[in-house]
């Protein structure tokens, strides 16, 4: 059964203009996943999809298939279910075969990674989605909302509890790293990015920065001992 990468890199970004083109370790966000994808082994064929002309043309260098993206997939409420959709009908990928979404907003993360993952995923008898994620770092039954100028418990039950951080539940959020599924269960009616019930690829935390906002992109990049940049 054939596996496939899906590396999305749309040139429109609100908060971090540009940023599918930044520099990490001095190669561009998009060029470093692509190389990790590769790096793995695993992946039968790696697709790029994206409407910008600078990272089409840098991602044309690899031995990878370079798509490019629709207006309709291209703007601010394209979301990357319908893209990973989108390219399991025009490509016409077989139902059984695993597609790993690989975003380049999360460098920091390993090729291992991705191994383990996907060997999570073959282990599930390739019928259960695989989602990395990584644990709050504060427990989400003390998260607040606003209410015109005052915060009030988003979950008051678990809020008025008189207990110590560390006993309560542990929760956990997607890092950007993977998403592992096969084809068939991306096209289900009803389904969101994740799946249902996906299994858990639990990630540190300093390789679960992922860059949403400028000041990770720097911190990112500083960790990846070089300065910013752009293609």
């Amino acid at each position: 059964m054939e596996s496939i990468a899906i590396i999305p890199a749309r040139k429109g970004s609100k908060r971090v203009p540009g940023k599918n083109k930044s520099l990490f370790k001095g190669k561009s966000l998009v060029a470093h996943t692509i190389e990790q994808a590769l790096d793995t082994g695993i992946f039968d064929s790696i697709f790029v999809s994206s409407d910008d002309p600078d990272v089409i043309q840098h991602a044309e260098k690899y031995e990878v298939t370079v798509l490019k993206r629709e207006l309709d997939l291209s703007g601010d409420n394209a979301t990357l279910l319908n893209v990973i959709r989108d390219l399991i009908k025009k490509q016409l990928i077989p139902p059984e075969t695993c597609v790993g979404l690989l975003l380049v907003t999360a460098p920091l993360r390993a090729v291992e990674d991705l191994k383990n993952a996907y060997k999570l995923f073959v282990d599930s008898d390739r019928k259960q989605a695989v989602v990395s994620v990584c644990s709050n770092l504060n427990p989400i039954d003390l998260s607040w909302s606003l209410n015109e100028e005052h915060l009030e418990p988003v979950f008051p039950e678990g809020y008025h509890q008189n207990i110590s951080k560390h006993f309560r539940k542990k929760s956990y959020y997607f890092n950007d790293a993977c998403i592992f599924d096969n084809a068939e269960n991306f096209l289900k009616d009803g389904r969101n990015l994740f799946g249902q019930s996906p299994l858990p690829y639990i990630m540190p935390h300093e390789r679960s920065i992922f860059i949403d906002f400028q000041f990770q992109l720097e911190l990112i990049q500083l960790l990846g001992g070089k300065s910013g940049g752009a293609l």
